[in-house]
């Protein structure tokens, strides 16, 4: 087996903290029953199959990983943070709006829903005008694909965003993307054919926005971490078959 990556080691400390080591600190825990927290106890540890990830750990696990983006960058390309950060924060808002999680490959028409949803409760937040830079950084996720079916000003705005801030739009896919694989990763025990499933779909996204990432091929996902993480998906199933 290959060694790990130096940059694989890191990025999976900070993952493993913003994950799991801030999600099982639980706050106000005297006034919790204990036998609701032995509940929460063994659902949090995922005692059976994949561990528990609310929207809001993958949000800060993401705006996280994030971070350390953009400083692993910054030698080779300038990214906007804040509007990067707002993205991360309220990209998966609908979803908590419309009550459901849709995997991000299935999405489509889900998308503008999700979008109509929050531009409604920011309105109703913001006094009935959503600020410029929210507006923008919720639709910096789409401005690649530029959906037909959002409406005509949101498309104009996401045709700017595809101009001007294209830099920023593929840094926050390549950070989903490996979000995805790292959460995988550390399933890989328990859910095998999570982890084969991620590395077989999102590697070849990573293999196309990477490279149109100023510095990502050098500094981040380079051909020796892909390399890695492949051959770590097929020990894992060669563990599966001889179980098996």
């Amino acid at each position: 087996m290959e060694s790990m990556p130096a940059v694989v080691r890191t990025m999976i400390d900070l993952y493993e903290f913003t994950e799991v080591e801030l999600s099982r600190l639980l706050r106000w825990k005297r006034f919790v029953p204990d036998d609701v927290l032995a509940i929460w106890q063994a659902l949090h540890e995922g005692n059976s199959g994949v561990g528990l990830q609310p929207v809001s750990v993958h949000a800060f696990s993401l705006g996280a990983f994030v971070d350390f983006m953009i400083d692993r960058l910054c030698r080779y390309v300038s990214l906007d943070r804040e509007l990067l950060q707002l993205c991360v924060r309220y990209h998966d808002h609908g979803e908590g709006l419309l009550g459901r999680d849709v995997f991000k490959h299935e999405k489509s028409s889900h998308d503008v829903e999700e979008y109509l949803a929050t531009m409604q409760h920011f309105r109703a937040v913001f006094d009935g005008q959503v600020p410029g830079l929210i507006y923008r950084a919720y639709l910096l996720q789409h401005c690649l694909t530029n959906p037909e079916d959002f409406p005509s000003e949101a498309r104009a705005v996401m045709a700017e965003l595809g101009r001007i801030y294209r830099h920023e739009a593929r840094a926050f896919r390549v950070a989903e993307e490996l979000e995805y694989l790292l959460f995988s990763y550390r399933h890989r025990e328990r859910a095998p054919d999570l982890f084969s499933e991620v590395v077989a779909r999102d590697m070849p996204r990573l293999n196309t926005h990477a490279p149109e990432l100023p510095g990502c091929t050098v500094a981040l996902w380079t051909g020796e971490v892909e390399a890695w993480f492949r051959a770590e998906a097929q020990a894992c199933q060669r563990r599966v078959c001889q179980a098996g």
